[in-house]
């Protein structure tokens, strides 16, 4: 093979960015949420405290024409003595919704 020169042929070596890898988590465990209903009972009549919630976040919307995220602080004063609850929305809109 005189003549003929060998070839080499020319490789060109690039290098890889190491990838990062992130660490695999394990799923988390959902906990176990207690689900709690309170109940005022009085004169033979019963009231959910949810439902009064509902209502008195009913009045602030429907009837103030406000925004239920711009209610920021709620509390309530049942009165069974009044047949009804006392609230205050944000420190200065007071009212009363009956039971």
């Amino acid at each position: 093979m005189a003549g003929k020169a060998a070839t080499k042929k020319d490789t060109i070596v690039t290098e890889k960015t190491p990838e990062k890898k992130t660490a695999a988590r394990a799923p988390r465990k959902s906990k176990t949420q207690t689900t709690t209903e309170i109940f005022v009972q009085f004169w033979g009549k019963e009231a959910n405290t949810a439902d009064i919630v509902d209502s008195i976040k009913k009045v602030w919307k429907d009837e103030m024409g406000r925004k239920i995220g711009d209610m920021k602080d709620l509390k309530i004063y049942i009165k069974p003595e009044d047949n009804g609850a006392h609230y205050v929305i944000n420190g200065e809109i007071t009212g009363f919704i009956g039971l």
